[in-house]
């Protein structure tokens, strides 16, 4: 999570950036109807399968532009919000891991966060989504929140900071660096961080 060029982080905001305000929670994913039912069997598809196929279609329906699509390691200092300095309102960026709501349910449980009878109950997977970012940020030693995002690859991003509020969150780079490290761990991922557009 370092804004260093380390081999887990991108490089430092100072350098270049570009991202959003403060991390906004997981949406009710039982209350706000993210789960549908698949017509032909009945099943329940989940709230991430329901996006990728509205996504999909929107990219068949759009020409969708490739910077704003695929994760950033460095953006054009401009995009940085610096404070007590005019800004041109530049998009919204978070700079963090990108995940994926079932990779932090899987932790929740693997990690007994919540009492047994939660799982596998829709009424509670935002609350253990929720339960599982609120874990990693305090074996990190900092801040992390879940933000949607439109990406190639993922639709989530844990960060832990955006391109407008990076000047009131960033840690000495050592410190970055380790809690990049112990996110790394605790979720099993190799990606180092990047900056991610903002739905």
């Amino acid at each position: 999570m370092a804004s260093s060029s380390s081999s887990s982080t991108a490089s430092s905001p100072t350098t270049t950036s570009r991202s959003s305000s403060p991390a906004t929670s997981v949406s009710s994913i039982s209350d706000s109807g993210e789960y549908e039912v698949d017509s032909k069997n009945g099943s329940v598809a989940g709230a991430e399968t329901a996006r990728r196929r509205a996504r999909n279609y929107l990219y068949r329906g759009m020409k969708m532009d490739e910077l704003d699509t695929q994760a950033l390691d460095q953006l054009p200092p401009s995009m940085l919000v610096y404070p007590k300095k005019r800004h041109s309102r530049p998009e919204h960026y978070h700079f963090g891991f990108g995940v994926s709501l079932k990779q932090l349910y899987d932790y929740c449980v693997a990690r007994d966060l919540v009492p047994k009878d939660w799982h596998g109950k829709l009424l509670y997977y935002t609350m253990m989504v929720n339960e599982a970012v609120d874990e990693i940020a305090r074996r990190c030693g900092t801040k992390l929140y879940l933000q949607y995002i439109w990406n190639v690859e993922h639709e989530w991003v844990v960060a832990r900071y955006s391109n407008y509020n990076w000047h009131h969150n960033i840690m000495p780079e050592h410190d970055e660096q380790l809690a990049a490290d112990i996110l790394q761990r605790e979720l099993g991922i190799c990606e180092r961080a990047r900056w991610y557009w903002q739905y």
